[in-house]
């Protein structure tokens, strides 16, 4: 019995094609209406099915077309090697009479009811009878049935004819088992792929990219892409990353862009970067970017689309530093000139005057410099500048308040600023203006030139080196002796 155009093929001649569980209980006792049924199913290919399938059963009582007159599904019916048994009755009872010929139709899943229908022999018809015929005792013989099975075993059609077998459950399968072994058998997307029936059917190949669907179907893969494995079926290559890209709509090389780095394709496929002024282009991170500068130029500004827009070898960035009138300035080389320049910035020239005359002296391997303000100066902008990769560098130095210094023993040229220190008190007095700071030096202990006292301005502070000096943080003169002004009775 076949489909032709379906999936699955019952064999012809089956093996047991009907037989009746009759249950007598006497004269006028009901018959039991159901049947055993036993068959064995393969595919379009010949091939033994081992599967859990749905079956419909029809009862016609004619080979071809005629009415239904019984029919039942059973949902769930396991084929071990191509063989299967149902129960006719068990979903709806046979309530037919059996007093003409009936024809059995077998539907598999969806496939369609296969043909010829099978014709129904003289088994069924013993639902017509009431009462069982008399059987002699010790009639019914081992010999008679064709074998001798032990106490939970089951007939079972082999390759080689009938045989008692028990049923073998084992992980995600079962089998059974005769005298000449076991024969196994896995469930639906279930394998032995390490042919070792101690650990079953172990391998889900519903999910395994290396088997998928069956034993050693590995999905394909490409470079930077690969495909899944989901129901047992490889799905398309896809891109393992979204940093890879197929641009070239073949997928048999995998996505072989790298849309981080690629210029051609920088952030998408297609996405170029643009030539750009006096620079090789580069893709970083998906975005286009200056690689390397010509020689001569440099990319000061850090914007792409002008390239590489400066004609210096080296971008030095220019420097600003806050500080106090007539104090010297002295600038270690971590925080000097160089600090916030690119590492292989080499200074080749450097100013020794300021632009409101002040005096700096700048170490040109180092950066570190010192700095003297013009005498007086505050509440101004003092600048000059050095030379890097070709380039004037700018270093700003904004002077707010100041502070005029005095010591009675110093052999200086006399100007007030912490290097020349004014000799009396009296000239830091003149010199100095509201908001200014006066520091005192000790000298030589005595109030020699700092006996006729002063008259402190509106936000003047008069400090003497008792507690030192700071300015900015720095520490200009750390405390030592106290100065001396004698008309005050002070000491500061």
């Amino acid at each position: 019995m076949k489909n032709a155009a379906g999936k699955y093929l019952l064999r012809v001649f089956l093996y047991i094609v009907l037989f009746l569980l009759v249950g007598v209980f006497n004269s006028h006792a009901s018959v039991m209406q159901t049947m055993n049924y036993q068959g064995y199913l393969s595919d379009s290919g010949g091939n033994p099915v081992n599967d859990t399938v749905s079956m419909t059963f029809r009862i016609y009582n004619a080979s071809a077309e005629g009415a239904v007159l019984w029919e039942e599904t059973q949902g769930n019916v396991l084929v071990i090697d191509g063989i299967y048994n149902v129960i006719l009755g068990s979903v709806t009872p046979v309530s037919l009479l059996f007093n003409e010929q009936y024809y059995l139709g077998i539907e598999v899943q969806s496939d369609g009811e296969m043909t010829p229908r099978q014709q129904f022999t003289a088994v069924p018809y013993a639902f017509r009878a009431l009462t069982a015929e008399t059987v002699a005792d010790n009639s019914i013989t081992a010999a008679k049935i064709g074998e001798n099975c032990k106490i939970g075993q089951l007939l079972v059609k082999t390759y080689t004819g009938w045989q008692c077998a028990t049923i073998a459950i084992t992980q995600n399968g079962a089998g059974t088992c005769t005298e000449q072994g076991c024969n196994y058998y896995c469930n639906p997307l279930y394998g032995d792929c390490d042919s070792n029936w101690a650990n079953g059917c172990e391998m889900d190949l519903s999910a395994s990219s290396s088997d998928c669907g069956s034993c050693g179907n590995v999905c394909p893969s490409a470079n930077n892409a690969s495909s899944d494995c989901i129901s047992g079926l490889c799905t398309a290559l896809v891109c393992n990353s979204s940093d890879y890209k197929n641009c070239d709509n073949n997928m048999q090389n995998g996505c072989e862009v790298d849309i981080k780095a690629d210029v051609n394709n920088c952030g998408n496929c297609g996405a170029s970067c643009a030539l750009v002024p006096n620079a090789t282009e580069a893709c970083v991170g998906g975005a286009c970017a200056i690689g390397s500068c010509n020689s001569g130029y440099a990319d000061c500004n850090g914007q792409y689309n002008d390239g590489c827009e400066t004609n210096w070898n080296i971008c030095a960035l220019s420097d600003a530093f806050n500080w106090t009138g007539n104090t010297r300035m002295t600038v270690a080389a971590a925080n000097g000139v160089l600090a916030n320049d690119p590492a292989n910035t080499v200074i080749s020239a450097a100013d020794t005057a300021t632009t409101l005359g002040g005096v700096v002296n700048v170490n040109t391997a180092t950066g570190a410099f010192t700095y003297d303000p013009p005498l007086g100066a505050q509440n101004q902008a003092d600048t000059f500048t050095y030379t890097a990769g070709g380039a004037p560098v700018t270093v700003t130095i904004n002077l707010a308040e100041r502070i005029w210094y005095v010591r009675n023993n110093d052999a200086g040229a006399n100007q007030g600023n912490d290097q020349a220190p004014f000799l009396t008190l009296a000239q830091a007095g003149a010199a100095s203006d509201v908001n200014d700071t006066i520091f005192v030096f000790a000298g030589n202990g005595t109030a020699t030139g700092q006996n006729n006292g002063i008259t402190l301005l509106s936000g003047q502070k008069l400090i003497g080196e008792g507690i030192g000096l700071s300015v900015n943080a720095n520490q200009i003169v750390n405390a030592g002796a106290n100065a001396s002004i004698s008309n005050a009775g002070l000491a500061v």
